[in-house]
C-alpha cells in the first residue's frame, strides 16, 4: 500500500501526499489514544504499527464516522465482536473494532505516545491535539454528569489507565490551552 517510502530530511519524516494523514485524521488518532483505542505493533521487530479502535455496540454508529475519516488507512470493514467479561459467565460486552492497515506513519506516532512500549501522556503528545482532538477524547472516554443535588453539570473523563503525574499533565494542559479548570478523582 504504501507509494512511496517516508524520506528523512534533516531529522524529520516526510510522506507522499497520499500517505500522509489528514488533520482530520491526525486529530482522531491522536484524541483516541487518549481514550478507547491503541497502536499496535508485531511481536516482531519487523512489520510496522497499525491503529485500532474498540467501542462498545452503543456507538457503532461513532464507530462507523471514525472509520469513515480513516478512509484509506482502514483494513477493512467495521467488525462486530462478541466479547464474555469475566466477571461472571452471563455477561456479554458486545463491541464494534475498526484497525488500520500497518503504516509507518502509526509506528512513528506509536514511538511518541508509547516512548517505553507503554502508553505515558506527554507534552509533546498533548502539543498535537487541538479541539478536535480533544473532542475524539471525550466521545471515546467522557460522559456528561448532571448532580441533582448542587444542579451542577459536569463532564468527566476516564484517566484510569494513566498515572498521577499523567493526569496532572493532562489537568495543566486543560487548563492552560482551554482554560478548563478540572479535579482529580482518585
Amino acid at each position: 500500500f504504501e507509494k512511496m517510502a517516508a524520506v528523512n530530511l534533516a531529522g524529520k519524516k516526510v510522506y507522499s501526499s497520499s500517505d500522509a494523514l489528514s488533520s482530520q485524521q491526525e486529530q482522531l488518532i491522536y484524541g483516541s489514544l487518549l481514550g478507547d483505542s491503541g497502536l499496535s505493533r508485531p511481536a516482531t521487530a519487523k512489520g510496522h504499527a497499525f491503529f485500532k479502535c474498540k467501542h462498545s455496540i452503543k456507538q457503532k454508529e461513532y464507530l462507523g464516522m471514525k472509520a469513515k475519516i480513516l478512509g484509506n488507512f482502514l483494513s477493512g470493514n467495521v467488525r462486530l465482536d462478541v466479547a464474555s467479561q469475566a466477571i461472571d459467565g452471563y455477561t456479554r460486552n458486545d463491541t464494534v473494532t475498526a484497525t488500520s492497515i500497518r503504516h509507518s506513519i502509526f509506528t512513528d506516532i506509536r514511538n511518541l505516545v508509547y516512548p517505553e512500549g507503554k502508553k505515558t501522556v506527554t507534552q509533546e503528545w498533548l502539543s498535537k491535539i487541538d479541539e478536535r482532538g480533544l473532542a475524539f477524547w471525550y466521545f471515546d472516554d467522557g460522559h456528561l454528569h448532571n448532580d441533582k443535588y448542587s444542579n451542577n453539570i459536569r463532564i468527566n473523563l476516564a484517566t484510569n489507565s494513566f498515572s498521577e503525574n499523567e493526569v496532572k499533565l493532562l489537568q495543566n494542559w486543560l487548563l492552560t490551552k482551554w482554560g478548563i479548570k478540572s479535579k482529580y478523582y482518585k
